[in-house]
């Protein structure tokens, strides 16, 4: 065989090998992102955050899948206490904590509506924004800097950990509020109103 030849072979080999490269690199991405390790990248911070907390183990987590988990939550057991479904879970729920959202202490999941503000533009005025008062109804008990539930614990309660450290005084309050068809109800400072109640899963 001819170096000409060997040259040819070896040259071909490299650029085979730079274009399956090049072409696999961005397949690779895609796996990476939205099926591999680094889709889950999230997930799994937070399933390490939740687990470092003593007496805390991760029983279940969820999510929806919209490029990328959203909506996350975590359902956890407290050692010698029960369980609890965190609802609305990210990177900044730990790094920048500024209150949880508890969808179920033990067995009572939580409801609540109500009246809240939300800006919108009047159709043909896109410069112009006014602050509109809507109805919303969901789930979940939301405290910390923005949450509705706040000021009915005399603790903070703004982190995973506060959650955790005062499960039975949370359990208390959510064991003792109102069920269907009776509703809890308070107004806050703008004069907003919101109900609240449990259904209890031990009574479906």
């Amino acid at each position: 065989m001819s170096r000409y030849t060997e040259k040819t072979i070896s040259g071909g080999s490299v650029f085979i090998y730079c274009l399956c490269f090049i072409l696999g690199l961005p397949a690779f991405g895609f796996w990476y992102y939205f099926e591999g390790p680094g889709y889950l990248e999230e997930v799994n911070f937070i399933r390490k955050q939740l687990n470092q907390i003593p007496g805390v183990e991760v029983v279940d987590m969820k999510w929806i899948d919209d490029l990328g988990p959203e909506h996350i939550l975590a359902e956890i057991a407290i050692e010698g206490k029960g369980r609890m479904l965190l609802a609305g879970l990210e990177k900044k729920t730990f790094t920048q904590p500024s209150g949880v959202l508890l969808y179920r202490v033990g067995e009572f999941e939580f409801r609540v509506s109500g009246e809240h503000y939300s800006m919108q533009h009047p159709v043909g005025e896109p410069n112009n924004v006014r602050r509109v008062k809507s109805e919303f109804s969901g789930g979940g008990l939301s405290t910390g800097e923005d949450g509705r539930f706040s000021h009915l614990f005399p603790f903070e309660l703004v982190t995973v950990q506060d959650a955790v450290e005062h499960y039975e005084e949370i359990y208390e309050f959510v064991s003792q509020s109102p069920q269907p068809p009776e509703k809890g109800h308070f107004k806050d400072e703008d004069g907003l109103n919101t109900y609240y109640w449990v259904e209890s899963l031990q009574s479906q």
